[in-house]
């Protein structure tokens, strides 16, 4: 049994004071097993508790769930995600519920504050360190649920992806007044801090939590989106919704369907009324990425262009951060680039596998031992279209390694420069096309070694 600590009774609050619900939702577990700790684990808020919520994905449906209602005096009840991304997972409740929201591994240890049978006026969010240890994160504990319906409206993304991520996510839109910050850790997990990326994926939920820019400075340069996708279907809802989500949006978002056979085109379709500026260009036939990307670049009318992968995605405030960036770089500078997280998907669930950091490229040839793809690639809009855009080697018909080639070309013409930021999310999968055609680079350095070296 979980060892019990005291109570917390907070100060007299600010403003009215009224009586809430408790209503208990738990994000998809992995682990059936983890799934019953937690709900045991209930027992320690029951007093206050008016309902439990499971939440699970389609793909759990047929699976059995063992539930432990003998041990609480409500029922549990199921609920499935539809994987609507372009809004936030809906959750039935009552208008005066307060959310308590677990994730996959979470688990209550200790009883909870007062704060639910005495909810002020203004207060929307509690949150609580996500472990006793260093590093920490004030995770959002208990919220509102008219604020989770208001404020998770543009992270569908993240809500169904990484649940944890999402309400971080919402945390970074409310005023400090509107959060309350609890110094005892309320909840815990079973084996979540063994991951050696366990500070990166803090550094990531803090970073998602901390307020950005809300609006665009006119002063600053503009920052638009590029973005190819080819048999994408499978991901480009990721990619569009944190384009939606963005707190500051991107200048223009142009992007082509590269002769998909599936349903890529009509999925981004669906997308263009919640995006700003955005186009879609429907090439006749599979061309390439690089064919594909120079059917956009007569578009471009931003100051800086931005690619985006159909399989990757922008944290919240991606263009707010690119956009002030940018403003710092020297004219002669032709390419910004930084760093990037990258991702793995197992049980239906994203989990963090560290940062890939860049570093500072000088020569041409450099590009050809560079560890890790350069990237994010923020584009000079005026130097990409003096190159003529994207290279199309004869290489592979042309539909590869158009990054390396196109950085080579800026680079003849300008200066590249290294930022260490991350906003940038890279999923790693095996139909990816660099991994599938891992084995032509060293073919592709053999034939282009020396062009990058004159």
């Amino acid at each position: 049994m979980e060892k019990q600590t005291e109570r917390i009774n907070l100060p007299s609050a600010i403003g009215g004071i009224h009586q809430m619900g408790l209503h208990a939702v738990l994000f998809p577990y992995t682990d059936d097993r983890s799934l019953q700790r937690a709900l045991k684990s209930l027992t320690h808020v029951q007093h206050a508790l008016n309902c439990v919520t499971v939440l699970r994905r389609e793909e759990q449906r047929d699976l059995p769930l063992h539930t432990l209602t003998n041990s609480l005096s409500i029922p549990v009840t199921t609920h499935f995600l539809n994987g609507d991304w372009q809004r936030t997972p809906h959750l039935p409740h009552e208008p005066n519920d307060i959310f308590l929201f677990l994730h996959d591994e979470d688990f209550v240890s200790t009883p909870l504050p007062d704060i639910v049978q005495a909810w002020p006026d203004h207060l929307e969010v509690v949150t609580c360190p996500s472990t006793a240890y260093s590093p920490i994160y004030k995770r959002p504990l208990l919220v509102r649920a008219q604020t989770y319906e208001a404020h998770g409206a543009h992270f569908g993304h993240l809500l169904y992806s990484d649940s944890e991520a999402g309400l971080a996510a919402c945390l970074s839109q409310l005023e400090p007044h509107q959060i309350l910050h609890l110094d005892v850790p309320i909840v815990r997990q079973t084996r979540r801090r063994n991951s050696r990326f366990y500070p990166d994926r803090i550094a990531y939920l803090t970073h998602l939590s901390s307020a950005g820019a809300t609006s665009s400075d006119l002063s600053l340069p503009t920052v638009g989106v590029l973005l190819a996708a080819y048999q994408a279907s499978t991901t480009i809802d990721t990619a569009l919704s944190s384009l939606a989500s963005q707190r500051v949006s991107a200048s223009e978002i142009l992007m082509v369907d590269d002769g998909s056979q599936d349903d890529t085109a009509p999925r981004i379709e669906t997308w263009l009324p919640k995006l700003q500026n955005a186009r879609l260009i429907r090439a006749p036939e599979n061309q390439g990425k690089a064919q594909a990307l120079n059917m956009l670049v007569p578009y471009i009318s931003s100051d800086f262009v931005m690619e985006l992968d159909a399989d990757d995605w922008l944290d919240p405030f991606a263009i707010a951060t690119i956009q002030q960036l940018v403003s710092q770089v020297s004219l002669e500078t032709s390419l910004l680039y930084g760093n990037f997280r990258v991702w793995i998907k197992r049980m239906h669930t994203l989990q963090l596998a560290g940062v890939n950091r860049g570093r500072q490229v000088y020569q041409p040839r450099e590009l050809l031992t560079y560890p890790l793809p350069l990237g994010p690639r923020i584009y000079r809009t005026s130097a990409l279209k003096a190159i003529g855009g994207f290279p199309v080697p004869t290489f592979a018909d042309g539909r590869l390694y158009e990054d390396v080639l196109v950085t080579r070309n800026l680079m003849r013409q300008g200066a590249i420069r290294y930022e260490d930021f991350t906003v940038y999310n890279v999923l790693r999968h095996a139909d990816s096309i660099t991994r599938q055609h891992q084995h032509a680079w060293s073919r592709f350095v053999e034939l282009y070694q020396r062009d990058f070296h004159s």
